[in-house]
């Protein structure tokens, strides 16, 4: 296991039906992506919640697939211990960070993962903020992969068939919807729409967001 991904991650790969695709990208020797024990059941309750032109049973499909391929992580003591700090900073300073993405961040850290896979934009930048003040949080310099990085990395080896799982559920994440010009002609450059989304949250986590 080199990586370990949120749930806002697993959400939209599994709505997407690009399971595989991600996982391949993720961990492309077979190894397992790192989930914490909740994902399933908060993956299986707000996947349900969506409306999708996919079938359940594929949907479902996806979801068995996903934690085929994925290994629990459970937090010990001392990553316990840091995720409450790190999550009690992020109150003091009044930052969106909710506390499975504290845990995420104490196991990338302490186990020396190669990378935290995060979803959550304000969760990124609060991680930027938080790392002026926790020396513990510098040690995910560059380690850091939001979803439009992992799409633009999908869609490189198969752009075909991630540009239709985008524009066939256009409820799943507005920002790619856009970024594949799923609204209009279809002719955009999604690569570049991903770059500037990719930009943007550079200007806001400089030093996390990976390369």
């Amino acid at each position: 296991m080199n990586r370990a991904a949120d749930n806002d991650i697993l959400i939209k790969i599994v709505c997407y039906g690009l399971v595989g695709d991600a996982i391949n990208v993720l961990e492309p020797k077979g190894n397992r992506l790192g989930v914490l024990a909740a994902a399933r059941y908060v993956l299986k309750s707000r996947v349900e919640r969506r409306s999708l032109s996919r079938s359940r049973e594929a949907v479902t499909a996806e979801i068995d697939a996903l934690f085929a391929a994925t290994e629990v992580l459970e937090p010990d003591q001392s990553e316990a211990e840091l995720a409450a700090t790190i999550e009690a900073a992020a109150l003091r300073s009044q930052l969106a960070l909710d506390f499975g993405e504290s845990q995420l961040c104490a196991i990338v850290i302490r186990r020396g993962l190669m990378e935290l896979v995060s979803g959550d934009k304000r969760a990124i930048a609060s991680l930027e903020q938080l790392s002026t003040e926790l020396h513990d949080l510098t040690l995910l310099a560059g380690k850091v992969r939001c979803l439009e990085q992992l799409i633009a990395a999908v869609f490189a080896l198969h752009p075909a068939e991630t540009h239709s799982a985008i524009c066939s559920e256009p409820h799943v994440d507005r920002a790619l919807f856009y970024c594949f010009s799923c609204h209009g002609a279809g002719k955009g450059d999604p690569q570049a729409g991903l770059s500037s989304y990719i930009a943007s949250l550079r200007e806001a986590a400089p030093t996390l967001l990976a390369s």
